[in-house]
């Protein structure tokens, strides 16, 4: 029995290995025709497929499938004998010897020893060769068939490819905008520290980036947009603080540095020459070097004389410049004020500006931030005169010790002088931040805007039509040499256009508002406004009897709930009463009105 089991075991491997075959074709052959039609929607549809993944999940479906049916449908040993017996024509010795199991009976022992002989002397690989299969080629078709796939034009039936090459695009446009804003917001934050801390902790979360994309925005321009909006609070911002009460105070000590004349030659010149062009810093510079050079003793009493004179003439002429009384009661008169009471008022708030902003309440005839920026602007008067007011004192005791040889004195008075000029100096430094800052950021919305306005690239950079750099452009129109063509579109020869642009870079600028001091003349009337109704003859002083008359109560409201400060209440009761009996004087004065016939009677 043994070599009966032998040589079925052995045909049914060879059969197990014919079946392997077939199933690796078959399934080979559905796997390419799987990917031939898979490539071919790809193309017409322009769908992304990972061709890589693809091969090897066909390949292990063929090996892992093909294995497991024929490890399915192998053949048992009963269909193997069968089949052997079939092939090696043995007329179903070796089946029916194995049907008959161990025998027992002489004519089973017989069928069984006539088949062990036959099992001993067949041929298991000749009876059953292992051969191709009939339809061999069939993979070979389907791979001809994946091959002309394969090539097959992309038709981007449902435009796919173009939304995906957008897409794409778009997501490096924004990559491209978020670090092209990022490097800015770290130039601006660069000009941002060497403000005053106080004055950068003013500034809140405007010096922090913030996120670049809002929610919800999938585009550049979109981050652009939110960019230009923080730059732009952050500007107004800026512009904000330095129109402050200390940029006032910094302006009002230029323009009263400016009214200073020579005081002669010495070596106080270069002090001199720097505090009329308002440059704090140069000038402290050159009160060090002015206190150094006493300091070594080297000057001749001539020349020390010299320095004393020109020092107390300075003094001088700051302590004269520095009264902000009149320009107090310039302004309180624009407001309203009667020329002697806002005289009036004006000494007793020159000499205490923290009272301006209470005095200005009592004034009811302007609008709160109409009072808020008035008092602003006296405040940062007052205060700069204060400050020069006691610059020019220093000076004047600095010349009255040098003149009686009171080094000591000479010593202090120069300490405190400079003292004063460094917090000037400050405030310059920091008004100077400001408008770096200022111009940073208004660069930053002007390259922001180009690119709004769409004259930049995806990655920000400007460009012209046709994607052409500023150099790479031409003019409006030219003429030329038409049968000869210039590089890049460029076009050659004379024209009326503005020409090539090779070699030409486009440059910033600034642009400054100013007052032209003309005389107005008589000239031609540009246009007329006709009014129907009645005509008034005279000047009416209606409304100013009915202002006078809300004033009074406002005042008289603010007198008794002590709003006005103890010693202004005089002059406010003055003012008002004097505003009363003009508001009456003109009342009776004023001509009852005349009606003007209607037209064509």
């Amino acid at each position: 029995m043994n070599e009966i089991l032998r040589a079925v075991q052995r045909a049914g491997r060879r059969l197990f290995l014919i079946e392997l075959i077939r199933s690796v074709l078959i399934a080979l052959t559905l796997a390419l025709a799987v990917m031939a039609v898979l490539r071919t929607v790809q193309q017409v549809f322009a769908l992304s497929l990972q061709w890589n993944m693809v091969m090897q999940v066909a390949g292990g479906i063929v090996a892992a499938g093909s294995l497991s049916w024929s490890f399915a449908t192998r053949a048992r040993t009963p269909k193997a004998a069968r089949v052997l017996d079939e092939r090696a024509q043995l007329r179903e010795s070796l089946s029916t010897a194995l049907s008959i199991g161990e025998p027992k009976e002489s004519w089973s022992k017989l069928v069984v020893e006539t088949a062990r002989a036959k099992a001993i002397g067949v041929d298991v690989n000749r009876a059953i060769p292992i051969e191709m299969p009939k339809r061999w080629y069939w993979p070979m078709a389907a791979a001809m068939v994946l091959a002309i796939a394969w090539t097959l034009p992309v038709f981007d039936a449902l435009g796919n490819k173009a939304k995906k090459e957008e897409e794409k695009t778009r997501q490096d446009q924004v990559i491209a905008v978020k670090q092209d804003i990022k490097e800015k917001q770290a130039e601006l934050d660069k000009v941002l520290a060497k403000i005053d801390p106080e004055l950068k902790k003013e500034l809140g979360d405007q010096t922090k980036p913030e996120e670049l994309q809002p929610p919800g925005a999938v585009k550049p321009e979109a981050i652009r947009t939110a960019e230009m909006k923080r730059l732009t609070d952050l500007n107004e911002k800026l512009a904000g603080m330095a129109k402050g009460e200390k940029g006032m105070q910094l302006d009002a000590m230029k323009e009263m540095m400016a009214q200073l004349k020579h005081p002669g030659g010495s070596e106080l010149n270069e002090l001199y020459k720097n505090l009329a062009k308002g440059d704090f810093a140069k000038a402290s510079k050159a009160l060090d070097e002015l206190k150094a050079k006493l300091g070594d003793k080297n000057l001749s009493p001539e020349e020390k004389k010299k320095i004393a004179e020109a020092m107390g003439k300075l003094g001088e002429q700051l302590k004269q410049n520095a009264d902000a009384a009149k320009d107090i009661a310039k302004a309180m008169e624009q407001a309203g004020m009667d020329s002697k009471q806002a005289a009036e008022m004006a000494k007793q708030l020159a000499a205490n500006p923290a009272m301006i902003a209470k005095a200005l309440e009592a004034l009811k005839g302007l609008s709160p931030e109409q009072k808020q920026q008035l008092a602003k602007q006296l405040t940062a008067k007052a205060n700069a005169s204060k400050n020069g007011a006691q610059m020019g004192q220093k000076m004047s005791e600095c010349s009255g010790s040098m003149e009686s040889g009171d080094s000591q004195g000479e010593n202090a008075s120069m300490s405190e002088l400079g003292s004063q000029l460094s917090e000037a100096e400050m405030m310059q430094q920091q008004a100077q931040a400001l408008s770096a800052a200022m111009s940073e950021c208004q660069s930053q919305m002007a390259a922001l805007g180009e690119c709004m306005g769409g004259s930049c690239d995806g990655d920000g950079n400007k460009s012209g039509p046709m994607g052409l750099a500023w150099n790479q452009q031409e003019g409006d129109w030219k003429e030329g040499d038409s049968n000869k063509f210039g590089s890049n579109g460029k076009g050659g020869g004379p024209g009326k256009g503005q020409g090539d642009r090779s070699g030409s870079t486009p440059t910033d600028f600034n642009t400054e508002q100013a007052k032209l001091k003309v005389k107005a003349g008589k000239g031609p009337i540009i246009g007329k406004q006709y009014i129907k109704g009645e005509q008034m003859v005279g000047e009416s002083v209606a409304e100013f009897t009915e202002a006078v008359e809300a004033s009074k109560k406002n005042a008289a409201e603010a007198l008794s709930n002590g709003e006005v400060p103890p010693e202004l209440r005089a002059t406010v009761r003055k003012y008002f009463g004097r505003l009363e009996e003009v508001a009456k004087a003109n009342a009776k004065s004023q001509p009852k009105p005349e009606a003007t016939p209607p037209a064509g009677k």
